[in-house]
């Protein structure tokens, strides 16, 4: 039985704009480590970062039915302010946020949300990163969904 959903927001929640960057590497880590700039970081959450209404949707069927809504997170931690406010601007129901501390507590986002996802005994999960969804699938008992927006 499914009690506990957890999903992932860059890619998933939101329509990252970033993302569709990601296969030029050099340019993709530097824009995402510039958002830990405050005013980059508005800028970022005003204009790149979109409500993905679907998932949206999903979210508030699960959240109405009882189930508990994770959020987990890449974002570090430091923002959390920030992405709180979106989400509650955009009315997103959860229980429960998870963001990443950094690369200063010795784990990679993949092996972070592992342990997240394992702690917090999340059983279905959606992230929307090919290699982060494999590392999943291998190191947690949940079942690991890896999103992929419909393009109409």
């Amino acid at each position: 039985m499914v009690n506990r959903i957890g999903f992932d927001i860059d890619g998933v929640i939101c329509r990252d704009r970033l993302a569709k960057l990601s296969h030029i590497n050099w340019l993709f880590k530097l824009i995402y480590f510039l958002t830990a700039i405050p005013q980059i970081r508005w800028l970022y959450n005003a204009h790149l970062r979109r409500l993905n209404y679907d998932v949206k949707r999903v979210i508030d069927l699960n959240f109405s039915a009882g189930y508990e809504i994770f959020i987990v997170s890449g974002n570090y931690i430091r923002t959390q302010s920030e992405l709180e406010k979106w989400l509650f601007r955009h009315k997103i129901n959860y229980h429960n946020i998870r963001l990443y501390p950094g690369f200063s507590s010795g784990l990679t986002i993949a092996a972070w949300k592992a342990q997240v996802i394992n702690k917090h005994k999340i059983d279905l999960f959606f992230d929307d990163t090919p290699s982060i969804v494999d590392f999943l699938r291998k190191n947690t008992s949940a079942s690991i969904v890896q999103y992929q927006e419909y393009k109409k």
